[in-house]
């Protein structure tokens, strides 16, 4: 039985009403607070994608303008004569012309000429620094394969952001003879980050940059995200220093470039949070209203019901039973008003119970009294005949046996033979009759030392006879000892008697496990008998062989069988037709009273 089926309805009612309304709440609160989560993430990614997109369109505004000036810069015939003949005759007119195209640029630091090798072989104004052999590479290489523009990593120069634009020069048959870079400033101003914030409503983190290359926050150069960076498939969080974010990754049109914006998570989840706070707390709050009002409407019913059961304890342990109060007009009303009227009639049932057990028990202490004085006119009034029979008998053989012919003296041996046995059949009566009122002990009894009584007394009966006794080590149990030394000696007897016919008897006697209890037996190599004939043999009276083979009164099983049910054992018996028979017994191996 489990704890819970052992809790009173009083407990169980309170806790299941609470656990019901925690799941119940719980799930709800569950899903407002998902559902507050998901609306919450949905704003961020919006603020987050207009920051991308404007950016973005920023970006690409620009580069759409510049790159179309730089293509046009980058077709002038003083440029492309520079890298495919060497003609230096316009070099002074292009550098002039450059010149005044950077007076007005602010945001160009140079203009700069690199032939196909990446050797730079024309320069106008000041680049900040000379472009790295590998990156020039890769720039050429990125431009050359889609025939435009194309900007290059960050790069700070002191407190100057850099970047270069990098334009293929195309001839007319398409292969880059050289290529016009320009060297440009980067330059986005506080203010124009604020005004980033504030579309988002929170402070935004700006990242821009090359996978596997420098990255700006449009000011300065900054660490590079510290995850890989996801496909532009919407928000999603990583950790920065310590601190959770959400984030929106657009990858700029025509670029290396990429734009990460993020911002902290928490302000954009502490709504949520809140909301599961509170929502905890006001569903704990209804958990133990809950729980109170279960407790309350429990005390209602359970109360009535204990009162009920103790009166239905008090009547089950034969005490007076008390009233219940009928004041209610409900079902326990109606069960308290039944209960009562039950309980009278329990009580008068059990008066005129009392009173038939008494009218009983007196005429069967009468009955047993008509039976005493029956077994002593049977002890007493019986047997003067028969020992009055029997001693004339001995009478006459003693005196008169000369005189008595073989027959007559062959008619008075069966006279006395019928007297003693007539005398031996009232002692068995009296016996199995005596059984059922004599009271049982529950002793512990040495079943060793009774079987060695029994045996001891078979040898002396059975002298001259060869009989092999095999006696193991038996438990002890627990009953009367006379009446078990009864049994061992009447079977140990019966066993003798129907092992005559052999000329080696062999009578065994042990103990076997007989559904999970010790069990005695008797076994013998005798005649045997027919196991249909098996509910016989335990009657009173009853034989399965002719008294003029085997000597017997028929009553002997018969007390065996009821001395092993007083002690609530149990008796059966295997035998098949001259292979012998066992006789197998049960008596308790507990003493239960002394």
């Amino acid at each position: 039985m489990s704890a819970w089926s052992r809790l009173s309805i009083a407990t169980k009612l309170p806790l299941s009403a609470a656990a019901l309304l925690l799941l119940v709440l719980g799930g709800i609160t569950l899903a407002a607070w998902t559902e507050v989560r998901r609306s919450a993430l949905d704003a961020a990614s919006h603020r987050l994608s207009i920051v991308a997109n404007l950016l973005d369109n920023d970006f690409t505004s620009r580069a759409v303008q510049r790159f179309a000036a730089l293509e046009t810069l980058a077709a002038d015939p003083a440029l492309t004569r520079l890298v495919t003949t060497n003609d230096t005759a316009g070099l002074d007119v292009a550098r002039g012309r450059l010149s005044a195209l950077l007076s007005r640029t602010p945001l160009t630091a140079a203009f700069e000429v690199w032939d196909s090798t990446g050797t730079p072989v024309f320069a106008a104004g000041r680049p900040p620094a000379q472009v790295d052999a590998a990156e020039a590479r890769a720039l050429m290489d990125q431009a050359a394969a889609s025939g435009h523009p194309y900007p290059g990593p960050f790069h700070l120069i002191g407190d100057t952001l850099t970047y270069a634009i990098v334009t293929p020069m195309l001839p007319p048959d398409g292969r880059p003879s050289g290529y016009f870079v320009e060297r440009r400033l980067q330059q986005t101003t506080g203010e124009s980050l604020a005004m980033i914030s504030s579309l988002a409503g929170v402070s935004v983190d700006v990242r821009i940059g090359t996978a596997g290359a420098s990255w700006t926050d449009l000011e300065r150069l900054v660490p590079p995200p510290p995850i890989e960076l996801p496909a532009d498939t919407g928000l999603f969080g990583f950790h920065d220093e310590g601190e959770r974010m959400l984030g929106r990754v657009l990858d700029i049109a025509g670029t290396s470039w990429t734009v990460l914006v993020s911002f902290p998570a928490e302000p954009v989840l502490a709504s949520a949070n809140g909301f599961l706070r509170r929502s905890v707390i006001v569903s704990l709050v209804l958990v133990l209203v809950g729980a109170g009002i279960a407790w309350f409407a429990s005390r209602r019913v359970t109360l009535p019901l204990r009162e009920v059961t103790e009166a239905a304890e008090a009547i089950a342990a034969g005490r007076p039973a008390p009233r219940l109060a009928t004041a209610r007009a409900d079902e326990i009303g109606r069960l308290e008003t039944s209960f009562n009227s039950m309980s009278e009639q329990v009580v008068e049932g059990r008066r005129r119970l009392e009173e038939r057990v008494q009218e009983r028990t007196a005429a069967l202490e009468h009955a047993n009294r008509e039976l005493e004085a029956f077994s002593y006119s049977v002890s007493h009034d019986l047997r003067a005949p028969l020992r009055a029979i029997d001693g004339f008998a001995r009478i006459l053989v003693e005196d008169h046996g000369a005189e008595l012919s073989d027959a007559a003296q062959q008619r008075v041996t069966t006279i006395t033979r019928n007297a003693r046995q007539m005398g031996q059949l009232i002692d068995d009566l009296l016996a199995f009759s005596r059984l059922s009122r004599q009271p049982v002990r529950s002793l512990q009894v040495d079943m060793n030392a009774l079987a060695a009584t029994a045996i001891e007394a078979i040898q002396r009966n059975e002298a001259g006879r060869l009989i092999e006794f095999d006696s193991q080590d038996l438990p002890p149990a627990a009953g009367e000892p006379a009446l078990l030394q009864q049994v061992f000696s009447n079977l140990l007897e019966n066993a003798a008697k129907f092992t005559r016919p052999r000329d080696r008897a062999r009578i065994e006697i042990g103990h076997v496990a007989w559904n999970g209890r010790p069990t005695y037996f008797v076994r013998d190599n005798g005649v045997g008998f027919d196991m249909r004939y098996a509910d016989k043999l335990f009657g009173v009276f009853q034989r399965l062989h002719r008294p003029d083979e085997f000597e017997g009164t028929g009553v002997g099983l018969a007390l065996v069988q009821r001395i092993v049910h007083r002690h609530g054992g149990e008796i059966r018996v295997e035998a098949a037709p001259d292979e012998g028979a066992t006789f197998f017994f049960t008596i308790p191996a507990e003493i239960t009273e002394g």
